[in-house]
């Protein structure tokens, strides 16, 4: 129920092991329903993806740091409210414009080319990088951000969004 994490709390690990096997919980979780719907939903694409094309370790990199960062939005965002009717204030606030400003309906590129400062701007958001990679990894060629540069910022992002999660955790939890 809510009150299942008051037990791991009172094991005798360090509290910020509790948050970080929810991280790494969620990031498998998420990552094995991915891999069970992407053959799935390739189906149903108009164009199909071919398996050949797929640059495998990318695609896997990039999934794994999505994910990561996705466990993570989740705890951070946990922080931010009192109570579950708080959510939707979550979702109209910050995953919504994240969503929207996320590439998934543009490019990097094509927001660049309509505005130069719009399209450094999108930059500051991770999710931009996940799709910039997925793309990257799925479709490759040209015209997308670089691989090493999304997959940093995905991980830096997250290491920073867990440290102020669990810091957060531990003022707002009686954490022993």
């Amino acid at each position: 129920g809510d009150h299942a994490i008051s037990y791991y709390l009172t094991l005798p690990i360090p509290p910020a092991l509790v948050f970080i096997r929810m991280l790494v919980y969620n990031a498998l979780f998420f990552t094995a329903v991915c891999l069970v719907l992407f053959p799935v939903c390739n189906l149903f694409l108009p164009a199909p993806i071919i398996y050949s094309t797929i640059h495998w370790p990318k695609f896997i990199a990039t999934l794994l740091c999505t994910n990561f960062f996705h466990g993570a939005l989740i705890l951070w965002s946990a922080t931010c409210v009192a109570d579950m009717r708080m959510l939707g204030k979550v979702w109209s606030r910050l995953l919504h414009p994240l969503w929207f400003f996320g590439g998934f309906q543009f490019t990097w590129a094509a927001a660049c080319k309509k505005s130069v400062w719009l399209g450094y701007l999108v930059l500051i958001n991770p999710l931009m990088h996940a799709t910039e990679g997925m793309r990257s990894a799925l479709i490759g060629g040209e015209g997308y951000l670089p691989f090493w540069v999304s997959t940093t910022m995905l991980t830096g992002t997250t290491v920073l969004m867990m440290v102020h999660a669990i810091a957060r955790f531990k003022r707002r939890l009686d954490v022993v």
